[in-house]
């Protein structure tokens, strides 16, 4: 009896260790908050090339105004590099638009804008100067104050409005690159303009930079020279006359 009684109690502990090991772990769970703002920002394919299609047409008309304005040779330099590279971004977005039937911006903003002006300008054909007030009719805050700007003051603020656009343009492209839904000859136009955006970005915090050292300078020459931020020396007293005093 014992002996029945002894076995019954292995075979129910060697059961419930069984029991025990059976049970298989939680497989861990991915942070489907973490999944979801990785993609949040990814577009699809036509929603893609038509925001960089507008916006490197933008950049192309502030760059405009920048090599006709811009105080500074290296910001002027900066500017036509800026419209090169980035219309010749636009006329490949162009040409993969026309293959798939997609339409696209073919002006910004400002372009619009100059064109609905041109009835009451007709005598500024110049471009140059369209642009100021192309750019003073959008609805982008950061043009229009630009656009109301000289000098030293332009050069800053445009180089300034480059490097935020910049990192932008590289954040937009950076999630693109991952995302599922764009085909082929987009995401290769993606990893191929992701280093010249790298590039103009660099080049503008270096510009930027130095715009802001020179003006450093620049203020203490002013304070050193200008006569009303010196204060006279006093001359010494006269030896021959020890209570008058200059």
């Amino acid at each position: 009896m014992k002996k029945n009684l002894f076995l019954i109690g292995a075979i129910g502990f060697g059961l419930v260790v069984q029991e025990g090991r059976a049970q298989p772990q939680p497989a861990p769970q991915r942070n489907q908050s973490q999944t979801s703002s990785q993609s949040a920002r990814a577009m699809s394919t036509e929603a893609f090339v038509k925001k960089v299609a507008e916006d490197n047409q933008m950049e192309v008309d502030v760059a405009r105004l920048a090599s006709t304005r811009a105080k500074s040779p290296q910001v002027k330099d900066y500017a036509q590099q800026l419209i090169k590279d980035h219309t010749n971004s636009g006329e490949t977005l162009k040409r993969y638009a026309s293959r798939h039937n997609m339409t696209i911006p073919a002006t910004s903003a400002a372009s619009k804008a100059s064109k609905t002006s041109q009835a009451t300008a007709s005598n500024r054909s110049n471009t140059a100067t369209q642009t100021p007030e192309a750019l003073a009719r959008t609805d982008d805050s950061n043009s229009k104050e630009l656009a109301a700007k000289s000098g030293a003051d332009f050069d800053q603020a445009f180089i300034h409005m480059m490097v935020q656009d910049h990192q932008k343009a590289i954040s937009l492209f950076e999630a693109q690159k991952n995302a599922s839904n764009m085909d082929s000859e987009i995401r290769s136009f993606v990893n191929n303009t992701l280093p010249v955006l790298r590039r103009h970005l660099t080049r503008a915090e270096s510009i930027e930079k130095s715009l802001g050292s020179t003006t450093t300078q620049s203020h203490d020459t002013h304070s050193t020279t200008n006569p009303s931020n010196t204060r006279p020396a006093t001359p010494s007293p006269s030896n021959n006359n020890p209570s008058r005093t200059q």
